[in-house]
């Protein structure tokens, strides 16, 4: 009975772990836009890639380069040294076809100057980054985390609920 109730802690604790698991976007088919001069006009189409190895989207807008991993999105590749137009809303646009977004988060190693968490918009399965008004050069780098709850931690945790429940129903008994 002991190991019972061991092993139920065990699987609750697993369950409801506070590290964040990486979403997994392999095999996800994503369009990408460049959204400008505002909201809604999209003022190039960069097409339709499913995620795996190599650049997703090469030169979208024919600036930047768009690669996406298991569990980050980077844009790189910058052309010229500018700054982006200070248009109301000027960047790209991420549609995820698969699935809804998760939590999108901005990583340590992105540069880009005055880039914030602001500038992230996620609705459902549509990711928009504005960056009107930013600076970037050839060694501009942003690099966007994408997070979710792990599936596998969800049922653990549901089967270690159902368990306790079964357990203190029983012990009342």
């Amino acid at each position: 009975m002991k190991l019972a109730i061991a092993t139920l802690v065990a699987v609750v604790a697993l369950g409801t772990s506070t590290r964040p698991a990486r979403a997994d976007l392999l095999g996800h088919v994503m369009t990408a836009d460049y959204i400008a001069p505002i909201i809604g006009t999209v003022a190039y189409a960069g097409g339709t890639a499913t995620v795996g190895a190599g650049v997703e989207f090469p030169g979208l807008d024919g600036v930047f380069d768009v690669n996406i991993s298991s569990g980050q999105i980077v844009f790189d590749g910058f052309q010229l040294a500018t700054t982006f137009s200070s248009l109301p809303q000027n960047g790209p646009e991420l549609t995820d076809t698969t699935a809804p977004w998760g939590a999108v988060s901005i990583d340590d190693s992105t540069n880009m100057v005055g880039f914030d968490a602001s500038r992230l918009f996620v609705s459902g399965n549509t990711l928009r980054i504005n960056w009107a008004g930013l600076p970037f050069d050839g060694n501009t780098r942003v690099v966007l985390d994408v997070a979710v709850p792990e599936p596998a931690s969800i049922g653990l945790l549901a089967v270690g609920l159902i368990g306790i429940s079964a357990f203190r129903r029983r012990s009342t008994v």
